[in-house]
């Protein structure tokens, strides 16, 4: 259950002429802003207020961007998702630290800060490696920005603990098993 709120939101207005670069294309975002988003009943978990709280959901925006990828930009986004399935999940600690919401708003960034002509099917491995990177910097941070919001650090009281300790060993170990090598674009 949700509302459609046909209106962009302010908090997401800086979104708009953030990014100088290719993508999105001018289309794709108008045709997001014109949407607008949805209002959903979920509330911030542990929140003695919970059940009265209410999330933006910019979900159709985001489907209207998954539909703008290249093949190359999706298979990132699917070998990021079996790092998290596959190798993260394994272990209890820290298997609920993150999930491919985050996985994808790092690749949104990166499409945004990348021009589009590197998501070409020779750069897969540079191209993944940059993703696998961002997705190093944010947990070792504890930062992972609201692709719409950036003010809204969504690892924030999150990414922390031992589990944030076990996370990192699990993606620096992927570097010294030799699986991802350095990235290099053509």
């Amino acid at each position: 259950m949700c509302f459609h709120c046909k209106t962009w939101v302010s908090p997401a207005t800086k979104w708009i002429t953030r990014s100088s670069n290719s993508w999105p294309s001018h289309d794709v975002k108008q045709g997001i802003i014109k949407h607008g988003v949805l209002v959903v009943p979920i509330g911030v978990k542990g929140s003695p207020k919970e059940d009265l709280q209410w999330r933006v959901s910019f979900s159709v925006g985001e489907k209207l961007l998954i539909n703008t990828f290249t093949h190359t930009q999706l298979l990132c986004y699917a070998l990021l998702k079996i790092i998290l399935k596959d190798v993260i999940a394994t272990n209890l600690e820290c298997k609920d630290l993150l999930c491919s919401y985050f996985l994808k708003t790092i690749i949104f960034w990166i499409s945004e800060e990348l021009p589009q002509s590197i998501w070409k099917p020779g750069n897969i491995i540079p191209c993944f490696m940059i993703c696998f990177s961002r997705l190093v910097y944010c947990v070792e941070h504890s930062v992972c920005f609201h692709y719409f919001i950036p003010e809204n650090n969504m690892f924030e009281n999150k990414i922390e603990g031992r589990g944030r300790e076990i996370l990192l060993e699990k993606l620096y170990s992927l570097y010294s098993y030799g699986c991802i090598i350095p990235a290099q674009i053509d």
